[in-house]
């Protein structure tokens, strides 16, 4: 639908609509569901309920307006508007209307002015809009696999009892199928009819040269139709004169029924070449665009040149692009146009009517259309321009055009929407025409090339003249012509003979020369000249100071080539290199200026290129941005040092100037996006991410570098990209960027201390660099040292380009955070304490560690319950991105259990107490006597058994032990000792009074402390044994002199035994004493030497 628009009868809106209607029989269809949907909605409304469908479907069938139903919320209704049957949608109840302008789905065919229906309420005034209507029907019961089939009568068919039998009857037959399903008969029909066969037949194939023309004949049926009908004389008679361009395949047949068709196939030989030359560029046209009628006088946006022989169709292909946008009050009066010149007069060939949507996209749009040469006019030059033209009544808010005679308005100057210079492109054409240029001027020493089109590997060429060609006999040699020359083509195909020509002008060409390559330090000037033709055009102008003259001074400020050229045709260009040694005045940076710890290492780095930063401190840099929408200078969501850009507005975006960043390196900045989590600085959500993105053309096109995870980036992260290899041109720009956001009053973010880095910039290759101090370098002569300053320093660089010096410093910071926990501390099973860390620089973040027993492991003073001694880590991050860590130990103490054991000395009792985790003491000695000591020693005043108590406390409880402590006056000790001997060894006994230590003395140099020893002696003698016993309150000795011997004396035996007999056994026990051996005399002359025989 168009809107505006009113369809009738005859129109394909109304006459589709009355035939889609026409279908939705319920008789045979059972709807499960209907759809509204068009290009402006592809989901649309649905509705699912069978019986609410069907109705509808039956209701719009019978044309029954005044039908609704409600389903789902939805009221759907069958109306009757502006004399034609509508289906309705929406929750409001009004037919005709698009009411409600956010739920109204209608469709109509019979419609006028604004109201004609629409998608979604939002579209219901839309200029233009595709709208569909889908009805579902349920599939139908498939028969089940038992069902019998029986088809009669069988004459003709492959297979009776099959559901689907091949029929070849061989005349009009009527056969009748009967289905048994289960015993479920069903019955039906189908007639086939069979006509008798005409026969065509017609001339051989042939083969003609293009341009001749050939006779076909065909005969056998009344009537024909051959097709295609190109070429043809006529197409509805048996014998058409055919004269087509190319090979052709021409198909008869008749109207006839069963009539056969056939074919002839007719050969082209020599399809018409067309040669054409073409330079690097097509010829274009320039300029603005004139809104006043079509005349030869009209500015036009590029043309080609056309040169045809026995051509009737050209395929033109118009490419534009639209390179501003903006809102139209008007959408009548637009137009793209292409006109052709046939030398005489210019005739519009193709219109295209715009709408805004053409130009909401920045991106090449196309048309396209076929052009048919007029008759007679198929030799000859032709030009075909791509105009864009303005006949509307009132003005364009972006106007193109003039105010014109016959009464058309609008403002002179249509730049605002053009076609860019290279924009418009013509493809060949259809058939055997190929567009091609009569002549081209080059330049003496310049190369074009010929091409033929359409061309055939069977066809030879010849180019004559051969001069100047890379070789004559193919279809696209080069041509270095020295003068003017015109080239004929000769194309032979199959004995057909065809002829093109292309004349090439060749200018002379002019000498210009420049002064030799100069060198000069940054901040100089140097004089350049140049001769030998009158006028002079310089480029680039950066540092010139003039650029059409003969001899300007140029002063640039980096290493530059400039061009000079002349206007005088074919006037070479020269050149001339000026090195600038020194570059700008070099920076010195540090990646990253502020480090952590005095180990930490840092980039330092020389740049003569303008290197760019901004802090944002106290405002912006203006000579840094082009643009910053929508953000200032701020803490809003706090900084890294200072203010941060901070980023609120409706629009969101930071765009740098163009810099030359041809060498690479790095963008850095701090980003965040949420602090707290709260609005307005709340973390992002999905879609609300952060973008990096780059331009090279001015920030008409931009290229993603990164995109930030809208999960991150919840305190200042410092970031460094490094620069993509496309983005490293002299002209590049970078833009910060949020294309989506929930509102103004959410998702802010923000940047600080941003750097734009290159590596070296337009520093020579030759310069010398020198860094001091060094010691702290990996390489003091780097362009790019390493540097580990241990400390706070400043660092001086100087280059040396070539005699040209120029210095910098830079200072790189060591963070000074000092953060400091609270005390270790103790509390009882089941208590809790607060720990806490402080800072003397602001603080990003913490993070303690572990998370057993802690309330909140980011907060600086979380409240700890552990259940065991437990130490805690905590991580402090500060706003420079430094983080420190340092722990406290939280204790755990449990009630105490009091325990001593004691040792005593006569009245006197030491006491030691073996308490588990007490910290104060009270002890009751059961004798009336009290103390707080953790180890007391106390004397009784007499002999006794006493019950002493120990009360272990501390800050969890407290725990009491009693014992009894048996305590005696001490006694004298006296010494004493007796012994025994066994040859060389003694045994000493103790019988010693009251003593509770023993040493001994063997008076053979040997001692012991044992109390009853036993001494094996070296040899016989007699020993002074000398024996000191102790107690508690005294000491003896007893000495004994011992002799000991190691000879055994004998004692004498005395013999005897006694006897027992039982009839003559007898028994014999020896009694004798000291005896050794045994001999003896039974009387009876027996004997023994047993002792007890």
């Amino acid at each position: 639908f168009i809107g505006g628009s009113s369809y009738t009868a005859g129109s394909p809106q109304y006459d589709n609509w009355i035939a889609f209607r026409a279908q939705l029989d319920t008789s045979v269809h059972d709807f499960t569901s209907v759809t509204i949907k068009g290009t402006n909605d592809p989901t649309g409304i649905t509705c699912s309920d069978p019986v609410t469908v069907n109705l509808i479907a039956e209701a719009l069938r019978s044309s029954n307006p005044g039908v609704s139903y409600t389903w789902g919320g939805i009221t759907w209704r069958v109306g009757d508007c502006v004399g034609g049957t509508e289906l309705n949608a929406d929750n409001t109840g009004t037919d005709c209307n698009c009411t409600n302008t956010s739920s109204t789905y209608c469709v109509r065919p019979a419609v006028g002015a604004g109201d004609w229906g629409g998608i979604n309420g939002l579209t219901c005034n839309a200029s233009t809009q595709t709208l569909t209507v889908e009805f579902i029907s349920a599939p139908c019961n498939i028969l089940d696999s038992t069902a019998i089939y029986t088809w009669s009568p069988s004459l003709g068919l492959s297979d009776p009892s099959i559901a689907n039998p091949t029929a070849n009857p061989t005349a009009t037959t009527t056969y009748t199928v009967n289905v048994d399903e289960g015993g479920c008969l069903n019955t039906d029909s189908i007639t086939v009819y069979v006509d008798t066969v005409n026969t065509i037949s017609v001339s051989a194939d042939t083969a003609i040269c293009a341009g001749d023309s050939v006779q076909l004949n065909a005969s056998g049926a009344s009537s024909y139709d051959w097709s295609p009908a190109a070429g043809l004389s006529c197409n509805n008679c048996p014998n058409p004169v055919a004269g087509p361009l190319a090979d052709i395949t021409y198909r008869v047949t008749s109207p006839a029924g069963c009539a056969p068709s056939d074919s002839i196939f007719v050969e082209v030989n020599g399809a018409s070449p067309q040669a054409y030359s073409f330079s690097p560029d097509p010829k274009q046209g320039t300029g603005t665009f004139d809104a006043c009628g079509i005349s030869n006088t009209d500015d036009y946006i590029d043309w080609v040149e056309l040169s045809s022989v026995n051509a009737n169709t050209i395929h033109v292909k118009i490419k534009w692009f639209p390179s501003v946008t903006g809102t139209w009050t008007t959408n009548n009066g637009i137009h793209l146009k292409a006109l052709h010149y046939d030398g005489t007069a210019w005739t519009e060939i193709y219109s295209h009517l715009m709408s805004p949507s053409d130009f909401t996209a920045s991106v090449f749009q196309y048309d396209e259309f076929d052009f048919n040469l007029p008759v007679g006019a198929q030799t000859g030059i032709h030009y075909i321009r791509a105009m864009l033209i303005d006949r509307a009544s009132t003005l364009d808010s972006i106007p193109i055009g003039t105010t014109c005679a016959d009464g058309s308005s609008g403002t002179a100057g249509g730049s605002s929407r053009h076609f860019d210079n290279d924009d418009v492109s013509f493809d060949a054409a259809y058939g055997t025409f190929v567009a091609s240029s009569t002549q081209d001027t080059i330049c003496l020493g310049d190369t074009i090339q010929f091409q033929v089109y359409n061309g055939d590997s069977s066809w030879v060429y010849n180019w004559n003249p051969g001069t100047g060609l890379s070789d004559p006999n193919i279809s696209n040699p080069m041509a270095s012509p020295t003068n003017t020359t015109k080239y004929v083509l000769t194309v032979v195909d199959n004995n057909c003979t065809f002829y093109d020509s292309i004349t090439v002008y060749v200018d002379t060409v002019n000498t210009i020369a420049v002064s030799a390559d100069t060198s000069l330090c940054v901040g100089d000037s140097v004089q350049l000249n140049a001769s030998g033709a009158s006028s002079y055009n310089w480029s680039p102008a950066t540092g010139l100071s003039c650029t059409n003259c003969s001899n300007p001074v140029a002063g640039p400020l980096t290493d530059v080539t400039y061009y000079v050229t002349s206007s005088a045709a074919c006037a070479p260009s020269d050149s001339v290199f000026v090195e600038v040694n020194g570059g700008v005045p070099v920076t010195a940076t540090a990646t990253p200026s502020n480090l952590c710890f005095p180990t930490d290492t840092v980039q330092l780095e020389v740049s003569g290129s303008a290197d760019i930063s901004d802090n944002f401190d106290p405002t912006i840099d203006g000579a840094v941005w082009t643009t910053v929408a929508g953000a200032a200078p701020s803490l809003g969501c706090g900084s890294v040092s200072g203010n941060a850009l901070y980023f609120d507005g409706t629009i969101r975006y930071a765009e740098t100037v163009d810099m030359n960043v041809t060498v690479g390196g790095t963008v850095d900045f701090w980003l965040m996006y949420g602090k707290n989590g709260s609005a307005p600085c709340e973390l992002l959500n999905a879609a609300d991410e952060v973008d990096l993105d780059y331009s090279v053309d001015g920030g008409l096109s931009w290229v993603n570098i990164s995109t930030y995870s809208n999960t991150l980036y919840a305190t200042f992260t410092f970031l460094s990209e490094t620069i993509p290899p496309a983005a490293q041109t002299g002209t590049t720009r970078f833009r910060w960027n949020q294309p989506t956001f929930s509102g103004a009053v959410y998702d802010h973010w923000s940047i600080d201390d941003m750097a734009i880095n290159t590596i070296g910039g337009t520093l020579d290759s030759t310069a010398i660099f020198n860094w001091s101090p060094g010691a702290t370098l990996d390489d003091s002569t780097s362009i790019t040292p390493i540097a580990v300053p241990g400390g706070q320093m400043t660092y001086v660089v100087t280059v040396d380009d070539q005699g040209c010096v120029a210095t910098d410093t830079i200072t790189v910071y060591i963070d000074a955070t000092v953060i400091t926990t609270t005390s270790d501390t103790a509390i009882c099973q089941g208590n809790s304490g607060v720990i806490g860390v402080t800072s003397n620089t602001p603080t990003a973040s913490y993070l303690w560690s572990p998370a057993t027993g802690l309330s909140n492991t980011t907060a600086q003073f979380p409240t700890a319950s552990p259940t065991s001694t437990t130490t805690y880590y905590v991580d402090v991050t500060n706003t420079a991105g430094c983080m420190y860590t340092d722990s406290v130990v939280m204790t755990i103490d449990t009630a105490p259990t009091a325990s001593f054991t004691e040792a005593s000395t006569d009245l006197t009792v030491t006491f030691t107490n073996t308490s588990i985790v007490g910290t104060s003491y009270n002890w009751d000695f059961g004798d009336g006597f009290l103390a707080t000591v953790a180890n007391p020693v106390h004397t009784y005043n007499s002999n006794g058994t006493y019950n002493v108590c120990l009360t272990a406390s501390n800050a969890c409880g407290s725990d009491t032990m009693c014992d009894s402590v048996t305590v005696a006056a001490c006694a004298p000790v006296i010494a004493a000792f007796n012994y025994s001997d066994s040859l060389l060894t003694v045994d000493f006994t103790d019988t010693s009074t009251d003593a509770t230590s023993w040493n001994w003395d063997f008076g053979d140099a040997s001692t012991s402390t044992d109390q009853n020893p036993v001494h094996t002696y070296p040899a016989d003698g007699t020993y002074n044994v000398c024996l000191v016993t102790t107690n508690a309150c005294s000491s003896d000795t007893v000495c004994v002199m011992v002799t000991i011997t190691s000879s055994v004396p004998c004692t004498p035996t005395i013999a005897g035994f006694t006897s027992n007999s039982v009839d003559l056994d007898a028994v014999f026990t020896d009694a004798s004493s000291d005896a050794t051996s045994w001999s003896w005399d039974f009387g009876d002359a027996s004997t023994s030497t047993d002792q007890n025989p």
